[in-house]
């Protein structure tokens, strides 16, 4: 049995280098799909107006020329207000001209869902036209949301995967966000309902929550990615490596003022590339 997987790399672990600089050190890495991430807060700033599909197409045309396709958009932002709904069409449409068969993003909290849910229906018809997926994903920052951990995604993907809405786990997420619960255990019940993993690693500290390489943090990495080649062979996936930030102890994001050196992105990202080849895609069976 062939497997078809994404295995990408997101562009948040060069939050300072510009497209053409990422997709030359991804080629030297021989990865060959990247997600591309536009997150406020999290990444070089940007503007609502930037997010026009030209931009999208010159990123594309960037990436493919190096032999890297795009296989998700990272576009998180808040959906609140009476402009959720066209913050996601135009995060769709991006995608879209990525050539991005997904849209990662955070909701709202549970409070809000009913009606953020009635005001995105036109988004959602909208990503369903231009085949792009909605993903939902569990956030880090403590605050209560319609999806804290695996047992609210199920129930979450049970109710709306009609509408064409999708999920997108992330285990270093969830370490900020529930600190008195297993990371490992959450992220196992995750399999049967996440269509979309990110990979992140964090160490918790005095100071706060510090991203790591996959291993190098509180989350067992080697397990996770082995169970996830027995149940879940064919998951797609983002290495997902925010050097640049951190997180307080409440969780908020923290971005330092200086990029990382090119050396040690590439560095940290061999180490999670050989970390996933070694336990997960060679520890595949075929069926």
């Amino acid at each position: 049995m062939l497997y078809v997987v994404d295995i990408a790399v997101s562009t948040v672990a060069y939050d300072g280098y510009d497209y053409e600089q990422i997709a030359r050190s991804l080629q030297k890495l021989n990865v060959k799909a990247v997600e591309v991430a536009l997150i406020d807060g999290c990444v070089e700033p940007f503007t609502e107006l930037q997010l026009k599909e030209a931009w999208a197409k010159e990123i594309r045309a960037c990436f493919e020329s190096f032999g890297i396709r795009c296989s998700s958009f990272a576009a998180h932002v808040a959906l609140v207000g009476d402009d959720a709904a066209q913050k996601l069409i135009r995060r769709i449409r991006f995608a879209a001209a990525l050539g991005a068969p997904h849209v990662v993003t955070y909701a709202c909290p549970s409070a809000h869902w009913p009606a953020l849910y009635q005001q995105l229906q036109q988004a959602l018809i909208l990503a369903k036209q231009l085949n792009v997926r909605v993903l939902i994903e569990n956030p880090g920052d403590g605050k209560e949301h319609i999806i804290d951990n695996s047992s609210d995604m199920q129930a979450f993907k049970e109710l709306y995967s009609k509408d064409g809405l999708g999920t997108n786990y992330d285990p270093g997420n969830f370490v900020s966000h529930c600190p008195q619960d297993k990371p490992l255990t959450d992220a196992l019940s995750s399999f049967n309902c996440a269509d979309h993993f990110h990979l992140k690693d964090v160490l918790k500290t005095e100071q706060g929550y510090q991203f790591r390489s996959l291993g190098l943090g509180c989350i067992d990495y080697a397990a996770l990615l082995q169970a996830m080649a027995i149940q879940r062979p064919n998951m797609n996936m983002s290495i997902e490596l925010p050097l640049r930030l951190s997180r307080a102890l409440n969780g908020q994001a923290i971005r330092a003022s200086q990029k990382i050196p090119l050396e040690q992105i590439e560095l940290q990202l061999s180490h999670a590339l050989e970390m996933v080849q070694r336990n997960f895609l060679n520890q595949r069976t075929p069926a």
